[in-house]
């Protein structure tokens, strides 16, 4: 790594950091560290790591850009970190958490133009997703997998293959998002339950809103416009469609 922490209550700002063979900055087994206005480029693994319940540190304001693997990673129970206003571009995989990474929070970062998806979630329970750009991303705007009680609201995902793409997830709120102009869905839900989405203005997409292999998915006040495909339900139970609009689609 350029540079490895395995410490506590640290600040580590203002640094150029690239071209190394592993992570640019590695945390591990380390808390309330704070990671601000670093460039962090060109580097053969991740440009950012928290790893082994490195957790309640802030990552803000960084540019993390051409590297081989996640932009910013977090790993094995690294809970309650802020990951806030950070440039994540160019990279494999944008923003990416791993193995019971609980209660973090991603707020308004650019998730953009990397080579999968822009953020990315696995099996993880009660993470905030919230007014990021996540536009594109040659796979999902955001794919969150195997997860619980994800919230994810006010993001615009655009220019994406997918902009949410959910699997095997339940519990989640997912509301007030901008889905436009993704190769294939704007939403895409499957084998998951107990959702809700709300007030999500899906458009330009090929299908808006498809949920397959569901249940119990409440759908209301999202707006579903010009789309080749409206709202698609597919093997899918107990789910609640109601006060949405839906206007020219194909």
């Amino acid at each position: 790594a350029g540079l490895k922490v395995i410490s506590n209550k640290n600040v580590i700002r203002n640094n150029n950091i690239a071209r190394n063979n592993g992570s640019g900055i590695s945390l591990s087994d380390s808390q309330e560290n704070e990671i601000i206005n670093n460039t962090i480029i060109e580097n053969e693994l991740h440009g950012i790591s928290l790893s082994y319940s490195s957790s309640h540190n802030k990552i803000l304001k960084n540019a993390v850009s051409r590297n081989n693997a996640s932009g910013i990673g977090l790993w094995n129970r690294s809970n309650d970190n802020l990951l806030e206003g950070n440039l994540v571009s160019f990279n494999k995989l944008g923003i990416s958490l791993w193995n019971e990474c609980d209660q973090n929070q991603l707020l308004g970062n650019n998730a953009s133009q990397n080579d999968f998806s822009g953020i990315q979630i696995y099996q993880g329970m009660n993470n905030t997703i919230a007014e990021n750009t996540a536009v594109l991303n040659n796979y999902s705007g955001i794919a969150i997998i195997s997860s619980m009680k994800s919230r994810i609201m006010a993001n615009n995902l655009s220019w994406n293959k997918y902009g949410i793409n959910m699997a095997g997830t339940s519990g989640d709120e997912v509301s007030s998002n901008l889905a436009r102009s993704n190769r294939m869905q704007g939403i895409k839900i499957s084998d998951s339950m107990n959702l809700s989405l709300k007030e999500n203005q899906m458009d330009q997409n090929h299908e808006a809103l498809m949920i397959t292999g569901s249940e119990s998915i409440i759908s209301y006040s999202n707006n579903a416009s010009f789309n080749e495909v409206g709202m698609a339900f597919l093997d899918s139970r107990l789910c609640t469609i109601k006060d949405n609009e839906a206007f020219q689609n194909g």
